[in-house]
């Protein structure tokens, strides 16, 4: 895909970015202005042998074979039309790493990386301009009242699902004591960033308030919000008549 300029109106153009395990879906959409998007991917041309493997056109020169680099999907976003289709032939063999550093040799060249988990990795120069779908989902997703002042003791598990690629699914085990919550705790989650405490940050602002209404957790609001959405599931157990 090759743009001309902005949109009348001087805004970018948004290209959509194939989801490689969704026919006719979209896994995020990139804004560009006079650039070039390339796309290479196992879901383009492929057939699924009688053990269920996949076997994509993409091959890998050192072995003759269909690249296993732990990619899937590659797109590159450049000024340079030419070598945008080889270079994301060439990250998509080379995986993640290798990829990453060949890369770095091409000015004015980004990239967006989709491994074999739908893990979505973004070069530094586009990640204010590529929006994963899930965002948008994530964005609007609501926070229900919960009366905190109608808590049955004991405890609850509470889970939040994810959102349409199950990004930061999460669930936790709210303790409710004299009829407050006194006590989260985090049990499970596909979210790859909570090896940090940023949710044991978060649970803590809800046990000083009392209310699910706290602050966001800085540059992590929409996954603040999913772990808010396992606490409200969980709640909603413990609220009485």
């Amino acid at each position: 895909m090759v743009t001309v300029g902005a949109k009348p109106d001087g805004s970018p153009w948004h290209i959509g970015i194939q989801h490689p395990r969704q026919e006719n879906g979209l896994i995020g959409a990139v804004s560009v202005v006079n650039q070039t998007v390339v796309t290479s991917g196992d879901y383009q041309r492929y057939f699924t042998d009688s053990q269920g493997k996949r076997h994509h056109h993409i091959l890998d020169p050192t072995t003759g074979y269909p690249a296993e680099s732990g990619l899937i999907s590659v797109s590159i976003v450049t000024d340079k039309s030419v070598a945008a289709d080889a270079l994301s032939t060439i990250l998509f063999v080379a995986g993640m790493e290798k990829g990453l550093e060949f890369l770095s040799s091409f000015p004015q060249t980004e990239a967006i990386l989709v491994d074999s988990n739908l893990q979505v990795y973004v070069t530094q120069g586009l990640r204010c301009r590529f929006q994963v779908k899930e965002h948008r989902e994530a964005k609007s997703l609501p926070l229900n009242a919960v009366d905190f002042s109608r808590l049955s003791d004991g405890a609850y598990h509470g889970a939040y699902a994810g959102g349409m690629y199950k990004w930061r699914a999460n669930e936790c085990q709210v303790t409710v004591s004299s009829g407050r919550v006194t006590g989260i705790q985090l049990v499970g989650t596909k979210d790859p960033a909570a090896k940090n405490t940023q949710h044991e940050v978060l649970y803590d602002r809800v046990i000083q308030a009392q209310s699910l209404q706290v602050d966001t957790i800085s540059s992590a609001t929409l996954t603040s919000k999913a772990y808010l959405k396992a606490v409200e599931n969980a709640l909603l157990q413990a609220q009485h008549e």
